[in-house]
């Protein structure tokens, strides 16, 4: 049926997109990691995990809660692609409900395209302030490594 197909290609683009991102921090440069982190990921997740699943669930669902199924669908679908441990995965289906609300938001006061760019641009800004936090804190946590090895 159609909707198992559209599960089987998500779950699979998922995969390639974990495998492809290199979500184990195996990135070839900072300038990678930040094109891929701050660009493309918020694109495609925007697109596959918010934009598509909501719209398919607005589509072919009609009951009243049909907004809060889209959003549910939305973020455990977006947390299951971050799924690194299980910590990770609790904190990105949380992130992802916050994602696949705002997005219904958009949707409600504009239309779908401006709340695929609205959202994309949120996303992208939230993976910039946690590539500046990271960035930060292991540079500060090597160069502290690195004093403290002159004292030892």
């Amino acid at each position: 049926n159609e909707y198992g197909s559209i599960w089987i290609s998500i779950t699979i683009l998922s995969k390639l997109i974990n495998v492809s991102l290199g979500h184990q921090n195996h990135f070839r440069s900072k300038k990678v990691e930040f094109i891929i982190a701050i660009v493309i990921a918020p694109l495609f997740e925007t697109l596959f995990f918010q934009a598509l699943v909501i719209y398919q669930v607005f589509e072919s669902y009609s009951g009243r809660y049909k907004k809060e199924i889209a959003i549910i669908v939305s973020s455990l679908l977006f947390g299951s692609i971050h799924y690194y441990s299980l910590y990770y995965f609790l904190f990105a289906t949380i992130a992802g409900l916050f994602l696949a609300y705002i997005f219904c938001y958009f949707r409600e006061k504009t239309n779908y395209l401006m709340a695929f760019i609205y959202l994309t641009l949120i996303h992208m800004l939230s993976n910039l302030y946690i590539f500046l936090l990271k960035t930060f804190w292991e540079s500060k946590l090597l160069y502290n490594f690195k004093k403290l090895k002159k004292w030892v």
